[in-house]
């Protein structure tokens, strides 16, 4: 569609490919038309295949039980681009300013956790939203007691005597031991808990490579 678009408006384009300003009218061919109609559709379906596995993933967690803890989240902030223009130390390139628009696009992240809020509240569950600030989940270790900066492709967190789960796991964890306030953590609740939780982590991830499920991101 974009080649068709370009070979059939020449002039809305200089000659490095971008786009150009103008006020002359766009022209489409016939072949472009019904592609352009053939992705409205695909694209309609996509939305409501994806609306309703939501619902079934929310029906799933609303029978896990009757409290629902997850961070404060700004998904329209993680779609824009960054503004500030940076290099890359290990190789003297300058980094994409592209975040995750396309990905939450494709996703819904925002409408999945407004519907999981609703079914809570509406079924006479808690939801609870912990500070993502001060609470910093997938940088916390609750053995070193500290937080710890890590990249987004380091998806495994090690503890100091060598052990390591699941980064995004891990996080889940910590937020269910989060504390009243739901400011900090719990390190009572974590050191109480965290036995039973490495036991169901290993346990499922060890079932994951068993049954060969292929994950379609990065997370395991």
């Amino acid at each position: 569609m974009d080649r068709s678009r370009r070979a059939t408006n020449p002039s809305k384009f200089d000659d490095k490919g971008r786009f150009v300003r103008s006020r002359k009218p766009w022209v489409f061919s016939n072949k472009y038309l019904r592609a352009r109609e053939k992705l409205k559709e695909l694209r309609r379906k996509n939305s409501v295949n994806r609306k309703l596995s939501h619902n079934e993933d929310v029906n799933y967690v609303r029978s896990l039980g009757d409290t629902l803890i997850i961070e404060e989240m700004n998904f329209k902030a993680l779609q824009k681009r960054a503004r500030e223009t940076t290099v890359n130390q290990k190789t003297g390139r300058f980094n994409s300013k592209k975040r995750f628009g396309k990905s939450i696009s494709n996703r819904s992240p925002g409408y999945f956790v407004s519907q999981a809020k609703e079914r809570f509240k509406a079924t006479g569950g808690i939801v609870k939203e912990v500070n993502t600030w001060s609470f910093k989940a997938s940088q916390y270790c609750h053995k070193r007691k500290d937080y710890t900066k890590k990249e987004l492709s380091e998806r495994w967190h090690r503890f100091p005597n060598g052990n390591r789960v699941q980064r995004d796991l891990y996080s889940a964890f910590l937020l269910f031991c989060s504390s009243e306030d739901l400011e900090t953590t719990n390190q009572e609740l974590c050191e109480k808990e965290f036995t039973n939780f490495k036991r169901l982590h290993d346990s499922f991830i060890q079932k994951t490579k068993d049954d060969r499920k292929v994950i379609l991101n990065s997370a395991i």
